[in-house]
């Protein structure tokens, strides 16, 4: 069980460090492990510490912590003290649901009530002041690599135009190119930009806005998230982009989640299953 005072001083502590944070988290080094959507899943998150406690590289968290399963605040309290504690080795980033827009209706709001009653406007609202402290993008191997939740904005030529965006935004809905970072899709069959189910305001991006983006930002692999598969991920554009899950379930179905060691150039995906 999770104390008031204790909840408040992680949260304190923690938007101090990422407040010193540029809101695309550039790492001095070549090697990292990737890890995409969490929801809650304790079981799943128990197994991908122990694996990156046993190896000597930064860990990049995609976003979306918290929502749908039921241990989003533990999960969230214990990566909250991880990164303060070695800040430039757990690498935190933003995912669609850490905004208000998607954790005031998916269970974040509700578990912050029911777990903290007496402080829950509070705690639930400092909760989203660090939420909006969280880079949205991080880089690996001199530029070579591109770690985001969601993917490429529409009218953004390169990563240097992410750059320019603000932090410490707590409903990112009101900065488009902020908001796309966490919400948009890859999708094969389209070249440029298009609808996307999601909703208004929210675009998928085909190849052609990917490979341009990725040639003006010097990169060559982008991993993301914000998207469940069975398996645990997906390649779009050529392999280029790898789209991972790293739950073991979700939604009542049965998850193979999956994280991405990225070491001498090459992604090797690892099944959390067998850790």
């Amino acid at each position: 069980m999770v104390n008031v005072r204790e909840i408040q001083r992680v949260l304190s502590d923690t938007r101090d460090v990422l407040a010193e944070e540029p809101i695309v988290n550039e790492i001095n080094s070549d090697e990292g492990i990737f890890i995409g959507d969490l929801h809650g899943d304790m079981e799943a998150f128990e197994k991908i510490n122990d694996y990156i406690q046993d190896v000597d590289c930064p860990s990049i968290f995609l976003g979306d912590y918290v929502d749908r399963g039921a241990y989003s605040i533990e999960i969230m309290k214990s990566l909250f003290e991880m990164k303060v504690k070695d800040p430039n080795r757990v690498i935190l980033l933003r995912g669609n649901h850490e905004t208000p827009l998607a954790n005031s209706r998916y269970g974040f709001k509700e578990d912050v009530r029911r777990k903290f009653p007496s402080n829950s406007h509070e705690i639930y609202q400092k909760f989203n002041e660090t939420f909006a402290e969280l880079p949205i993008a991080a880089t690996l191997d001199d530029g070579r690599v591109i770690g985001l939740h969601g993917g490429i904005p529409r009218n953004t030529e390169s990563l240097v135009t992410l750059k320019e965006l603000p932090k410490g935004i707590v409903e990112p809905h009101r900065i488009d190119r902020l908001f796309q970072t966490l919400w948009n899709d890859p999708r094969e069959s389209i070249e440029g930009f298009g609808r996307s189910m999601r909703g208004p305001g929210i675009y998928t991006f085909g190849r052609n806005a990917f490979d341009k983006f990725m040639k003006n930002s010097n990169a060559e692999l982008m991993v993301r998230a914000h998207l469940a598969f069975p398996s645990g991920v997906r390649y779009y554009f050529n392999k280029r982009l790898i789209s991972l899950f790293s739950t073991l379930s979700y939604k009542g179905r049965q998850i193979e989640g999956k994280v991405l060691h990225y070491k001498a150039g090459k992604p090797l995906l690892r099944d959390i299953s067998e850790f």
